[in-house]
């Protein structure tokens, strides 16, 4: 059998266009590309990727978009992560109030979690969300970000407070242009 469709990782707004061409060429459907993508890594709203997914008909599909577990509210500086992750959480906690802050009100009046409003988020911007999960809890508690959608209003408050954000993600080195 042949592979009619395809999904891919880590190509930038070039690298999108390239691919689709030779695959189009082969009569194969360049179906999603995932990439990084969270409120604490945007990139691929403002480099032309999102477009481009859009023009071309290609899924984007987001790892990490919970941001490593930063997006969670579940660790604070007196709460830090095991491991080299802490190094990161204690260099971004302390410049993310503004984003948590919007996340727990939108959060309480929805009656969902910070993690779940994260997750809509990326929905709502029209990326699937890859996440990973390490127990059935985390995954009910992750499901519980599917069946609604942010108020264009709210989007609107976590764009306006992931701004304020002074440091963002770095972007995974191996994506391409």
């Amino acid at each position: 059998k042949e592979a009619k469709q395809l999904g891919m990782s880590n190509f930038g707004p070039k690298g999108l266009r390239r691919i689709d061409s030779e695959l189009r060429k082969r009569g194969v459907t360049f179906h999603s590309n995932q990439v990084q993508f969270s409120l604490l890594s945007r990139q691929p709203l403002f480099n032309g990727f999102a477009e481009t997914c859009a023009e071309l008909q290609i899924q984007p599909i987001a790892y990490s978009p919970l941001a490593l577990g930063l997006l969670t509210d579940k660790y604070t500086i007196n709460n830090l992560p095991k491991g080299p992750r802490a190094i990161l959480f204690r260099e971004f906690l302390p410049v993310m109030s503004p984003l948590l802050n919007t996340l727990r009100e939108i959060a309480k009046n929805r009656k969902k979690t910070v993690s779940q409003v994260a997750l809509n988020w990326n929905l709502k911007k029209g990326f699937l969300v890859l996440v990973g999960i390490r127990s059935i809890d985390q995954a009910k508690e992750n499901a519980g970000a599917a069946g609604w959608s942010l108020s264009d209003a709210e989007e609107l408050a976590l764009d306006a407070a992931a701004d304020k954000v002074s440091k963002s993600l770095l972007q995974n080195p191996n994506q391409s242009d």
